[in-house]
């Protein structure tokens, strides 16, 4: 006796269809999150924590889950093995193009710490050079401020009128 196949109820074609959806979206997610993680790499060399740039991270199948906001669980499904192969290769070619390597940004970070540090340096010793430029500065108004005061009060200096001609003489 051979067994006819079910039919489909009403009830599970909007199912299959919600399922359908969220599948094609999780797989669109992680392409997506694939591409915007080419492009942080590209931009700067390596592969790093999108909220803390120098946080260096290694680039795993596990983050690009969860940067795409799936469990990491995800791929292990028998219906996702094509996309998982697919993120497999896209980590190999990272891999092999050493663009995710830690030790790389870890450089990156102390030439740049090296950079600020002696851009503070230069700074800090011109800051000093100023001070003392400005303390000599001050000395010097000063003397001249005395200088003045002496001159006036020996009475031996004559007040100049002023140059501006008045509206008169025209």
């Amino acid at each position: 006796m051979e067994r006819e196949p079910k039919k489909q109820s009403r009830k599970s074609a909007p199912l299959k269809d919600y399922h359908a959806n969220r599948s094609k979206r999780a797989r669109d997610g992680i392409n997506d999150m694939m591409k915007q993680i080419d492009t942080e790499i590209s931009a700067r060399g390596y592969y790093c924590d999108p909220k803390d740039p120098d946080r260096p991270l290694g680039l795993s199948m596990a983050e690009v889950l969860r940067r795409s906001g799936l469990g990491v669980n995800y791929l292990r499904n028998e219906r996702h093995l094509d996309l998982r192969e697919q993120v497999r290769a896209w980590l190999r070619k990272h891999k092999s193009s050493d663009t995710a390597a830690k030790r790389k940004s870890k450089k990156a970070r102390r030439d740049s710490i090296a950079f600020l540090q002696e851009a503070i340096r230069e700074m800090s010793s011109e800051a000093q050079a100023w001070l003392i430029e400005k303390e000599e500065l001050q000395t010097k108004i000063e003397n001249l401020e005395a200088d003045i005061r002496k001159m006036r009060d020996s009475g031996n200096v004559v007040g100049i009128g002023s140059r501006k001609k008045s509206d008169d003489t025209f």
